[in-house]
This record gives C-alpha cells, sequence and structure tokens, in this order.
C-alpha cells in the first residue's frame, strides 16, 4: 500500500509533470530540428538548394518523407542547368555530399530504390564508374517496377552508356518494356527515341516483344512527334 501511494504521489506530482514536459518539449525540438532542413529546402530554387548542399546544411533525416525530399534536392543540384554551370570543384564537392546522403539512406534502408539511384547519379558526376555501376546495379534489383524511377535510371544509363558495364543492358531493356507498355512512358520515351540514336536502337529491339497494341501506340507517338519535327523545322 505504502509504495502504491507513493507511485500515485510521484505520478500527481506538478514538479514532475513539468519536468516531463520539459523532456518531451526538447525532445519533440530535436525531432524537428532533425526533420527540418531537407523540409525547409522543398521550394527552393536551384541556385539556394544547390548552396545549401555544397554548405552541407541540408541532410537526410529519419522520415521517409524527408528523405525523398533530400534526394528531390540531390537530382536538381545535379541534373539542373544552375547546378551543370558550377566550376568543377563546386559540383565535384555537390556530388560527393549527395553520394555520402544517399549512402546513409541505403545503409539504414537497403531496399530505397531511389537512393541508390541518386547515389549512382552522384558517382557519376564524380566520374567514379564502379561506384555508378554498383550503385545503378542495386536501384535495378530494388526498384524493377516502379515506373517514374525507370524513367529516371534509363536517362542515367544513356547519359553513361560508354561506361555501363554490360551485365545492365537487360535491366536498362527491362526498364524501356515497363515504360512501353504504359502511356505515360511512351509519351518519356518518344522524343528521346528521335534524339538519341543509341536509345532508338535498343527501344527496336525491344519493340518486337510487346503486345501488338502497344507497339503500335508507341509508333503511333513517334510518327506524330516526326510530323510535328518537321514542321518546325520548315519542311
Amino acid at each position: 500500500m505504502p509504495a502504491r501511494h507513493l507511485d500515485q504521489h510521484t505520478a500527481t506530482n506538478p514538479w514532475t509533470l513539468a519536468a516531463v514536459g520539459v523532456v518531451l518539449t526538447i525532445v519533440g525540438f530535436w525531432g524537428v530540428t532533425q526533420e527540418a532542413p531537407p523540409f525547409f529546402a522543398d521550394g527552393w530554387g536551384e541556385r539556394t538548394i544547390i548552396a545549401a548542399l555544397q554548405a552541407d546544411t541540408i541532410r537526410p533525416a529519419p522520415s521517409i518523407q524527408s528523405q525523398l525530399g533530400y534526394l528531390f534536392n540531390c537530382q536538381v543540384a545535379l541534373t539542373s542547368l544552375s547546378g551543370r554551370a558550377q566550376p568543377t570543384q563546386a559540383r565535384q564537392q555537390t556530388a560527393q555530399r549527395c553520394r555520402d546522403g544517399a549512402d546513409r539512406i541505403t545503409n539504414s534502408a537497403p531496399t530505397f530504390s531511389a537512393a541508390w539511384h541518386t547515389g549512382a547519379l552522384a558517382a557519376a558526376a564524380m566520374q567514379d564508374w564502379p561506384g555508378m555501376n554498383w550503385r545503378l546495379r542495386q536501384a535495378y534489383n530494388t526498384g524493377r517496377n516502379e515506373q517514374w524511377l525507370a524513367e529516371r535510371r534509363i536517362d542515367l544509363a544513356q547519359s553513361n552508356l560508354d561506361r555501363l558495364d554490360p551485365d545492365l543492358l537487360p535491366s536498362n531493356d527491362r526498364d524501356l518494356l515497363l515504360l512501353l507498355l504504359v502511356d505515360s512512358g511512351r509519351q518519356f520515351l518518344a522524343p528521346r527515341y528521335h534524339a538519341l540514336a543509341n536509345l532508338r536502337a535498343r527501344i527496336d529491339g525491344v519493340l518486337p516483344s510487346l503486345p501488338v497494341d502497344d507497339r503500335t501506340r508507341f509508333q503511333n507517338i513517334t510518327a506524330r512527334l516526326a510530323v510535328q519535327r518537321s514542321r518546325s523545322n520548315g519542311r
């Protein structure tokens, strides 16, 4: 009975409650500071994102939403015109920050395909070709059916085709097939089909394996695009 009475007294002691409140406030504030940096970067302009990454003031935080925000910021910094226009040393610094941040995410979440892709993109910017291929391989293995990631993997592979490990080409073809089966994917591929001879050859190689309807839809899109391009060129 005395022990029970002591517990009840402690539970209702205003000083105890105040202390608990202070602890919770501190913990809550710590959580906000951990989550805030990537979210604060959302909506920033390209140059602001690049500067924040170079200064290492935004890092991946624990939540998935925050990590996706961080990865998006890295994509902007690595692929935007502002990012590409940075001096070589600054580009390398940004790429290293993003590669290390993406690696921290995959260390705790090995199936996070978007982080593997961002790490591969950053490694390519650093001309770390073994690192690019290794991370891209993991991105293929962990996100086979993710259309939006397939689009980004295709662009990365095409930009570095001469550095791509040959054993990754079947995975690249699988991404092509995934996109050719949906209208948004076909719309994504059509302009690249006209612009990139190597990609056109890869697509022509996988088209026969498509259902007739899907193959015809893609061919119709590319035909219309060819007509539009001819008209815009005054032909």
